[in-house]
């Protein structure tokens, strides 16, 4: 056995630096109290309800309040909520929505999460263009589109609601979410009372839209409560609830195809013409129709 001698053993130790606890104060999160651009990352929150001061009166005309140019932006709205103020009378009813986005994620501003608010009289409630998003516990109020998507991927957005304080629009409204492009994004947990049509995938594929209570209630223009349109494929439609006025309920659209459509509960009011489950691909192509329950389904044999 070799033994080491007591002062080599105390050299070992002198030479060795202590280990100490070092403490990292998290720094605060940056505070939003106005409509801006956010071009620096971090951590941001909203310590009130914001507006946006809007001077063109038409529709869309307003801008954007919180535009992000930054890639890892957090925001935590904190229930509070993005508005429109008017110098003038912008009355919904009149104007429809003059802000054009409550939210504006730019193409390039990626890994941004917006969570816990509301936006209330904008075209579009949150519009991404950039990957990796995430929008989580979040309420639309009157806007003509919750969440529009263009060439988004890899992004998550759940508990979302729509319409809980009513749209006084002369015109109609939806869908609550519009995906053209990109891929690879979930939505979990919508919830829809307004929207003339509810989920609409145009050009998007390996999407997932799963536990959404969707219901489309306007008369003679409503519908589908799901669309799988142009080159959609590989897309999950699984465990919804979809309830449609006048209008079909879940719908592909010839050339979309490879999608699983799989434990949806659904039903119209309407009847002829109109299909609780359609696919335009013949036999239903290479899609999956399974575990489905519905009214007024389409007659194809491949929807079970």
């Amino acid at each position: 056995m070799i033994r080491i001698p007591a002062f080599a053993v105390a050299l070992t130790i002198l030479a060795t630096p202590a280990v100490q606890a070092k403490s990292h104060d998290a720094a605060s999160p940056a505070t939003i109290t106005s409509c801006e651009t956010i071009s620096q990352p971090g951590d941001y929150i909203l310590a009130s309800d914001i507006a946006l001061t809007v001077d063109n009166p038409s529709t869309g005309g307003g801008g954007d309040c919180l535009v992000i140019t930054a890639s890892h932006v957090n925001i935590d709205m904190q229930d509070y909520s993005i508005g429109i103020s008017c110098p003038f009378s912008c009355s919904p009813q009149e104007y429809g929505p003059v802000g054009t986005a409550g939210v504006h994620i730019m193409s390039g501003a990626n890994n941004v999460s917006i969570a816990n608010g509301e936006v209330d009289n904008f075209m579009y409630g949150v519009l991404v263009e950039a990957d990796h998003a995430s929008v989580d516990d979040f309420i639309s109020f009157n806007a003509i589109v919750a969440l529009s998507l263009d060439n988004v991927s890899n992004s998550t957005f759940t508990d979302i609601s729509f319409g809980a304080g009513g749209l006084p629009y002369n015109f109609s409204v939806g869908p609550m979410v519009s995906v053209a492009g990109g891929g690879h994004n979930t939505f979990t947990e919508l919830t829809d009372t307004v929207s003339d049509s509810g989920v609409e995938v145009m050009n998007s594929s390996h999407n997932v839209v799963s536990q959404a209570d969707i219901s489309c209630s306007a008369v003679g223009e409503a519908g589908p409560g799901i669309l799988l349109t142009g080159d959609s494929g590989h897309n999950l439609i699984s465990d919804n609830n979809v309830d449609v006025l006048d209008g079909n309920g879940i719908e592909v659209d010839l050339g979309s195809d490879h999608n699983a459509i799989q434990g949806n509960t659904v039903s119209i009011t309407s009847p002829a013409g109109d299909f609780a489950m359609y696919d335009k691909n013949p036999n239903c192509g290479h899609d999956l129709w399974i575990g489905n329950s519905f009214t007024n389904a389409s007659p194809a044999s491949c929807i079970h």
